[in-house]
């Protein structure tokens, strides 16, 4: 008797005596394993896929980059939570094991919609997990190359990025594992050098990173005053917009945006401090010079190494020394004179010298 099916249909196997040639069909994904391992057992393998109650399964603090509070992550969360009350299968959630505890390493989000189906009633006991093997690295590695769903934002990868340089990875080799340059790397690392307002605005989509760094480059904390006044006016100038147009206040705000070009900055002045960078900068980079530059006179052309921090050192100073015409109103069309208590101010392009206003 088939042990695996006692339900023998022997008439079946009676008509078809006399076709040996013909092979019973296979409807089920065990009795498919079965078959194939007798052709080829490399051709199946097997996962230590398993079922735990959300009860057991824990988020370890700091571990997951995601701002819970931000309004597409609700959503998400909200999304899957869905997800589980309707019975959708959901991709198993990776667990680590420390010392009889399992923290979750990717699938925070399915947790936490799980306990939020839970809390309305939705029948669920336990959960599909998989065991996620390796080191600290792996699991930091993970978090970065799984999100497909909810992508990270700019700066949760930045905290990413830095977490493996601290364990000891380099930036080609964080680049080479999630398929980016070094240069993205170091750069996107950068940023967390930023102010955390600065960070913030990144994160809300209202600055690009170019601008932030450039500005925090060249005005240093000053810099976050500027962006938020300018932001300010933006929101005022969204507000009236939508006030004078009833059809869009009913429909989705569009995003506000700051610019360099709606940024008012006081008018640069060479200071004593200013003075003795460049003069640094201009000895070191000369020592670099005639240290490693090499002459090839017949192309008329010169091959240099510099060490990156002295070439970062001089593209600041540049930023610095840029002249820039000063401008007597800003993009909104009002004055940036005559206001009590404030000098002239001029309305800048980050990176360039033409005036804009």
């Amino acid at each position: 008797m088939n042990e695996f099916n006692q339900d023998v249909d022997y008439s079946a196997q009676e008509q078809h005596a006399g076709h040996p040639e013909e092979t019973v069909q296979i409807n089920d994904l065990h009795s498919l394993c079965e078959s194939l391992r007798q052709e080829d057992d490399s051709l199946v393998g097997e996962t230590s896929l398993l079922w735990l109650s959300p009860d057991v399964l824990e988020e370890e603090d700091g571990f997951n980059l995601r701002e819970y509070e931000r309004p597409d992550t609700v959503a998400h969360i909200l999304s899957l939570k869905e997800a589980w009350m309707n019975g959708t299968q959901l991709p198993p959630l990776e667990v680590k094991i420390d010392n009889g505890r399992c923290f979750v390493r990717d699938g925070h989000c399915r947790l936490r919609a799980a306990h939020l189906a839970i809390a309305e009633g939705a029948p669920i006991r336990r959960i599909p997990v998989i065991e996620l093997s390796g080191s600290a690295e792996a699991s930091s590695l993970r978090i970065l190359t799984s999100n497909q769903q909810l992508k990270l934002t700019l700066m949760q990868r930045a905290r990413g990025y830095k977490r493996l340089r601290d364990l000891g990875w380099s930036d080609q080799k964080i680049g080479k594992h999630i398929v980016k340059t070094d240069t993205h790397v170091r750069e996107t690392i950068k940023l967390l050098t930023l102010p955390s307002r600065l960070q913030d605005l990144i994160s809300q989509d209202v600055i690009s990173p170019d601008m932030a760094m450039k500005m925090f480059t060249r005005y240093g904390d000053d810099a976050v005053q500027y962006i938020d006044e300018a932001y300010e006016k933006q929101k005022l100038l969204h507000e009236e917009m939508l006030g004078k147009d009833p059809k869009k206040s009913q429909g989705k705000p569009g995003p506000i945006k700051v610019t360099t070009k709606h940024v008012a900055v006081p008018a640069p002045r060479i200071t004593k401090k200013m003075v003795t960078t460049m003069s640094t900068s201009v000895r070191s980079i000369h020592d670099a010079f005639v240290g490693n530059a090499k002459v090839d006179s017949d192309a008329g052309v010169v091959d240099l190494k510099l060490p990156l921090e002295l070439y970062e050192q001089f593209m600041a100073m540049a930023e610095s020394i840029k002249v820039v015409a000063p401008s007597n109103t800003n993009p909104a069309g009002e004055s940036t004179t005559g206001e009590p208590g404030k000098g002239t101010a001029e309305i800048i392009e980050i990176g360039s010298a033409r005036k804009v206003g």
